[in-house]
């Protein structure tokens, strides 16, 4: 029998890489910052009808602007049913108001030709389950420390999040996660791309 809390699955998702996996309902998903700064880009499916899906919107319009634990993330009106609840949270820095990079945005933003970003990444990692870009959408971005200033400008900072920090998000039903080692080295990872960990724990108790 498997106890509580017990790691029963565990990968690194490389830098500038996109890893999916399937997680039951009761299992934790553990999202670590193992080399320091480093923003993590998640889509949700549930696993059994993967048009339903992670809403940002609905989330911010239910529990607020800004992620924390307690947390319970939606997925998209016409369902609008919890997906996953934030369990643990030390860091406290994870945003909903932005959406992912992408070859699109490095290239009218900054003139970089080429990009491969979150929403090439995430595509690459849902096509096994016969999903495609288009059926990405916007992001819990793990670790991203983002604001709106007082000219209401969404800003990005500094991350706050150290060597060795994770998070833990419970799955509140049966589902497909596909999960990004962001590959932006703006201000979004401390200017450094880096690796992700992951864990997946049994029932979570505390």
């Amino acid at each position: 029998m498997v106890e509580a809390n017990q790691v029963i699955d565990k990968f690194m998702i490389p830098k500038k890489s996109a890893r999916a996996c399937e997680i039951r309902k009761g299992q934790v998903l553990r999202v670590i910052a193992v080399e320091g700064p480093q923003v993590a880009d998640l889509n949700v499916y549930n696993l059994h009808d993967l048009r339903e899906h992670f809403s940002a919107a609905r989330t911010r319009s239910v529990g607020g602007l800004y992620v924390h634990e307690g947390t319970k993330l939606y997925s998209n009106p016409g369902r609008e049913r919890v997906m996953m609840t934030v369990i643990r949270d030390p860091v406290g820095n994870h945003d909903i108001l932005g959406t992912r990079c992408s070859a699109f945005v490095y290239r009218n933003k900054f003139g970089i030709e080429g990009y491969v970003g979150c929403q090439e990444l995430l595509a690459g990692a849902i096509a096994p389950y016969g999903l495609g870009p288009d059926d990405t959408h916007d992001v819990l971005a793990i670790f991203m420390h983002r604001k709106i200033d007082d000219a209401g400008k969404l800003i990005t900072l500094t991350p706050t999040v150290k060597t060795g920090d994770s998070m833990d998000l419970l799955a509140e039903m049966d589902l497909l996660i596909a999960l990004t080692a962001c590959p932006s080295e703006k201000a979004t990872n401390n200017y450094v791309a880096k690796a992700i960990g992951v864990e997946v724990l049994e029932e979570w108790k505390p």
